[in-house]
């Protein structure tokens, strides 16, 4: 076998490639989102979303951005949802 049809063969492909790394990249934010540390006033806007108060537009926003960063919530027009990242997180800081 020569060099060229080696490089070919053992090659993955493109949408091969860009699973791996989608793939890694959740896992990687995943990670993130549990271990990070939080502000005082991120805390304190996760917890608020955690217990109802959903209502895009009533959290400051630097803090809802990063809370979506780490994917521990989403904000999908004019409510704020809790992923499952963020509920567990959010069980996290209930038991501390």
């Amino acid at each position: 076998m020569d060099a060229q049809s080696w490089r070919i063969g053992s090659c993955a492909t493109v949408p091969e490639v860009t699973y791996i790394l989608e793939q890694h990249t959740r896992e990687a934010t995943m990670l993130r989102g549990l271990l990070v540390e939080l502000s005082p006033h991120e805390r304190s806007t996760l917890l608020c979303i955690a217990n109802g108060d959903d209502r895009s537009g009533t959290h400051n926003p630097a803090d809802v951005k990063r809370l979506q960063l780490l994917a521990l919530i989403e904000d999908e027009g004019p409510f704020i949802h809790m992923t499952a990242l963020g509920k567990q997180r959010v069980e996290w800081l209930g038991s501390r």
